[in-house]
């Protein structure tokens, strides 16, 4: 008799052919219904990405929303798993396991739950002789049953396949680099990495570069971008600093000379500048245009140099 057999039957006085059939039912249940549990929690999962990347697409969310957002998702996946695989299990008495069982066959009907009853000292009744032959009986039903039959896989086999289709059908979509549909998946199930937006207008930083890192206290830093995609003539700078101010600053287009390939003419090609002062405190800023949004970035003033003593 197996260790979880034992330990459901404590204190029974159980034929331990019924015992051991009764744990082996216990543990292939528990089994699918774990299987079922996350088998469910991924397809919620996946269903609530699915929606958090579409609002994303449709809108430029703010990251508190989307932090929102993903936690949301993923509490709802927990519920999921909790509603579908976990409180199924319930009480395992072996009262319940063999209600389950006489569920799943009828050759047991009313049989085993009577010998499971009877064999509690607790509630005991009837003749030794009769207990004795309802134990060998239900003993010789049940060691003939064959569990995985009784509890196949197929009973949770549409939770197998709808994951297996989701699965497929997310790896296709993310090999259509134009869908960039990888990217808007991540950015749903990791709201705090650091991952732009994806979006049919491109934003390149070329100036300052590094977008990030230490500048000069008190400068206006010149913020240039490069625009690809679709395009755009509406581009701004988002900003706000550790003092509390925050601002919007539109960018204009930056006209430079290319003899080479426009004759020495002026032209934009699609880069757009704006001056960002920065004072005594961090600025974080952000470039959007169209529905393209960079990453957020951040100007660390450093004091200039000067003199402290001849």
């Amino acid at each position: 008799m197996s260790s979880v057999s034992r330990q459901l039957t404590d204190g029974l006085q159980l034929n331990p052919k019924t015992a051991e059939v009764l744990g082996r039912f216990d543990r292939r249940r528990r089994y699918l219904l774990v299987l079922r549990g996350i088998a469910s929690g991924i397809v919620a999962l996946l269903v609530a990405v699915s929606l958090i990347s579409f609002a994303d697409f449709l809108w430029i969310l703010p990251d508190s929303i989307r932090w929102g957002l993903s936690l949301t998702a993923y509490g709802f996946t927990a519920f999921v798993f909790y509603a579908l695989g976990v409180r199924p299990i319930g009480q395992r008495t072996p009262e319940a396991i063999a209600k389950q069982v006489e569920a799943s066959d009828a050759r047991l009907r009313e049989d085993l739950l009577s010998a499971v009853e009877l064999a509690n000292p607790l509630h005991v009744n009837g003749a030794i002789s009769f207990r004795n032959r309802l134990q060998e009986t239900v003993a010789t039903k049940a060691s003939s049953l064959d569990v995985h039959q009784l509890l196949p896989l197929g009973l949770i086999s549409r939770w197998l396949i709808s994951v297996a289709v989701l699965t497929l059908l997310f790896g296709l979509l993310s090999l259509l680099p134009g869908l960039q549909f990888g990217r808007r998946i991540a950015r749903a199930m990791i709201p705090g990495a650091a991952i732009q937006r994806a979006s049919m207008t491109q934003l390149v930083v070329l100036q300052p570069s590094p977008a990030s890192g230490y500048v000069a206290e008190g400068d206006a830093i010149a913020v240039v971008v490069e625009v690809s995609g679709k395009p755009t003539d509406e581009v701004v700078v988002q900003w706000w600093n550790e003092e509390g101010a925050s601002g919007e600053l539109e960018m204009t287009p930056r006209a430079v000379s290319d003899t080479a390939t426009l004759g020495g003419t002026l032209e934009s090609q699609n880069r757009f500048a704006a001056n960002l002062a920065v004072g005594s405190a961090a600025v974080h800023y952000r470039v959007v245009g169209g529905d393209g949004v960079t990453l957020w970035e951040t100007l660390t003033p450093l004091p200039r140099p000067r003199v402290v003593n001849f």
